[in-house]
């Protein structure tokens, strides 16, 4: 299989500004000549016309919507909304079929392809589904199988259909090959990089007679507990938080760097297959892929519901709906498959979709409550963020008085007023989204929302970068900014200070005892108890938390720093090729070219200016000099790569005597080998403790050797 050339990946980013051009073209042409404006009097049009307009008007729409979706990661609308654009879009294209010459025509699957990668042709086509947002439509699609096959009744599977994105991993003579989105179904962009750093993905099949060639299909996702990890952390670093478990699967496996992909928790999970070669060997039904797959080391989806006939159709998908929120990933419905694959292959393949499979897509939790106000908050980084205060309502079991609205151009989009009834749902199950407002409920004395010009913390002009929606506050003096640095600084994935949230901080600075992370580690006991943090006892255990701090490795200080660009990978990278922060603190351009001290941490350009442009500014190095001077930074510990197990995989259940998780994973990582939170065919050792979980009996099954306490402090040397 030969990849797409240069040529090819320019031509296709070519192809995508002229689409864009096209359809600016054809909605200021259709205004030209009378036939479409949005503005205008179209009362006197024709009905042609009039239908020819809206033509217009939706291909453009649904277009920008895909491009949002499959490049961006970043879907304004929701998956109903979006299908009941496509429905008008083919009702009008069956209304009027004399009426479409020249115009933008819309891929019925998507297209994921940034034009900036490799990509690949798929050996058997990977389509979309078909749709059923009713029981009706669903029963409908159950019946017009059945017409065309002589069966009184049919064997289905019904699966939870994981909303994440789509994914095809290519295995040849069991051997890994390549992992491939969608792309427009026919070909794919190559991601195996960022796929290859998913945990329990096999690098090889566990059989001794493995097909010549299998595509497998699936899906990468996010869990809900990898996700609200992830936006704990970014929260507490004053970030953003993510907004949807799917947009940051999705969003991750189109990042240029693995090492960052490897921080945001993604999972795999398989559900079917494209080209099977020899065809011969080919599982006979849906349930039998599920079997060959698992002995293969595959992971794949376990709770699967067969049914024979639509009353155990209907049962299975409602008790998948009913069972909604205990399923640790997102899912946003039921597929039903037909279970025999030479029933399959006799129903065939649709343009967009195959003729055998439905997608019954789970209503979505929507509620109406009124938007009180738009608070601002400041990031660490400056980013101005607006939140939405309304009026408590419940939704999905807990009470919610705010959400995110991400950034200006969201309440400009919605046209967000104060006063307004809003739309609200839980995006993926998690998170509260403002998704638009009840306009017939708008009041007639509402105002237009106008974003703040300045910072709310300090009042420094809130800066528009051209061609984003993102305001940030520059200033380096703003105290916003500094207490979310110091939060980050404090956090447990830096320095790890117990016991000094956001509160104790905002109440040291307005005291004026502390400006700057350095400044923590000047604190005395009077001091903390005159700002009124506490008791005298609870004084003396955070100084003492704060002091302990100092032996903190350098990689967490060069990630409590907050340097942008800079997470957990790239920190350990740093610390191991500059040994201590004070050697850091000279870094240099010469650092990173072939042959310097940083050159083997593999930083692309934009990660490598941005560590540079930190560590040219004057109060980011007297910062690190002042860190250094207190005893922070001195340990860099870098991993041994001669040790035993240098290379390997643990995985930890149960309770350690006399060693805490944090304590044993740190333990593992400076011997050179890693630490997973899952057992995988791709695991080598699982350390068991007292009262051991599930991954003991997963462990059994896949064969990985199951030590305890001693001899794992034997294999680290202890």
């Amino acid at each position: 299989m030969i990849g797409v050339s240069c040529y090819s990946l320019f031509f296709r980013g070519a192809i995508v500004v002229r689409v864009w051009l096209l359809v600016s073209m054809c909605i200021c042409l259709a205004g030209s000549f009378g036939v479409y404006s949005t503005f205008g009097d179209t009362s006197k049009l024709s009905e042609e016309e009039r239908g020819r307009g809206r033509l217009v008007e939706l291909r453009a729409e649904i277009a920008r919507h895909d491009d949002l979706y499959y490049r961006k990661a970043a879907p304004e609308i929701s998956d109903a909304d979006y299908d009941a654009l496509k429905r008008e879009l083919h009702r009008l294209e069956e209304l009027y079929p004399d009426l479409q010459d020249g115009l933008l025509i819309v891929d019925e699957i998507g297209d994921d392809r940034s034009g900036v990668r490799g990509e690949f042709r798929h050996f058997a086509p990977m389509l979309s589904l078909e749709k059923a947002y009713t029981e009706e439509a669903l029963l409908s699609f159950y019946d017009r199988v059945l017409s065309q096959l002589t069966f009184e009744e049919l064997d289905c599977l019904v699966e939870p259909k994981v909303d994440g994105m789509a994914i095809s991993v290519l295995y040849e003579r069991g051997e890994f090959v390549r992992a491939v989105s969608r792309g427009n179904g026919r070909v794919g962009e190559d991601v195996s990089e960022n796929v290859l750093r998913i945990e329990g993905l096999p690098r090889r099949l566990e059989t001794e007679s493995p097909p010549e060639r299998v595509e497998l299909r699936g899906e990468v996702y996010v869990s809900f507990e990898g996700f609200r990890r992830l936006n704990e952390a970014r929260v507490a670093a004053g970030e953003e938080p993510f907004a949807h478990p799917r947009s940051l699967a999705a969003g991750s496996l189109k990042l240029d760097d693995p090492e960052v992909v490897s921080e945001r928790s993604l999972s795999i999970v398989f559900f079917g297959y494209g080209a099977f070669e020899p065809v011969e060997e080919a599982p006979e039904t849906q349930s039998g892929f599920y079997g060959l797959a698992q002995s293969w080391g595959i992971p794949v989806l376990e709770e699967l519901r067969k049914t024979r006939g639509t009353e155990a159709l209907l049962a299975a998908v409602r008790e998948m709906e009913e069972r909604r929120v205990l399923y640790p990933f997102p899912m946003d419905g039921a597929v039903v498959k037909i279970d025999r694959a030479d029933v399959q292959r006799e129903l065939g393949l649709g343009t967009s979709a195959p003729r055998w499979a439905m997608a019954y897509k789970f209503a979505e939790k929507r509620v109406e409550t009124r938007l009180l106000g738009i608070r601002i908050q400041v990031g660490r980084t400056g980013l101005l963020t607006p939140v939405a205060e309304l009026e408590e309502i419940r939704l999905g079991g807990s009470s919610i008085r705010r959400a995110s609205l991400h950034n200006g151009g969201v309440i400009e989009r919605m046209d967000l007023r104060i006063g307004d009834v809003v739309y609200l749902e839980r995006a993926g199950e998690v998170i509260p989204n403002v998704v638009g407002v009840n306009l017939a409920k708008r009041k007639s004395s509402s105002t237009k929302y106008v974003f703040p010009d300045l910072c709310p913390s300090c009042g420094y002009a809130a800066e528009l970068d051209e061609g984003r929606v993102e305001r940030y506050c520059r200033s380096s003096t703003c105290p916003a900014q500094a207490q979310r640095k110091i939060e980050h600084f404090a956090s447990s994935r830096a320095v790890g200070i117990e016991g000094i949230g956001p509160a104790k901080i905002a109440d040291l600075m307005d005291a004026g005892l502390v400006e700057t992370v350095a400044d923590l580690y000047l604190l005395e006991v009077p001091d903390l108890v005159q700002a009124g943090v506490g008791s005298e006892a609870v004084a003396r255990k955070l100084v003492s938390e704060i002091s302990g701090s100092r032996a903190a490795s350098l990689w967490r200080v060069l990630f409590g720093l907050g340097i942008p660009e800079v997470g957990v990978s790239r920190s350990k990278k740093l610390a191991a090729a500059y040994g201590d922060l004070a050697a850091f603190a000279r870094a240099s351009a010469l650092d990173f070219s072939p042959g310097g001290r940083a050159a083997e941490v593999g930083f692309g350009p934009v990660a490598r200016e941005a560590v540079l442009a930190y560590l040219s500014l004057d109060e980011n190095r007297e910062l690190i000099g002042r860190l250094v001077e207190l005893g922070l930074g001195a340990r860099s510990e870098v991993m041994d790569t001669r040790s035993e197990v240098a290379g390997t995989i643990f995985v930890f259940t149960g309770a350690l005597e006399g060693l805490s998780r944090k304590e044993a994973m740190a333990l593992v990582e400076a011997a050179g080998a890693e630490t997973r939170s899952a057992v995988s065919s791709a695991c080598d050792f699982l350390v068991v403790g007292k009262e051991p979980g599930a991954k003991l009996q997963k462990a059994r099954e896949l064969g990985v050797e199951v030590i305890g306490l001693e001899k794992f402090r034997r294999l680290l040397g202890l």
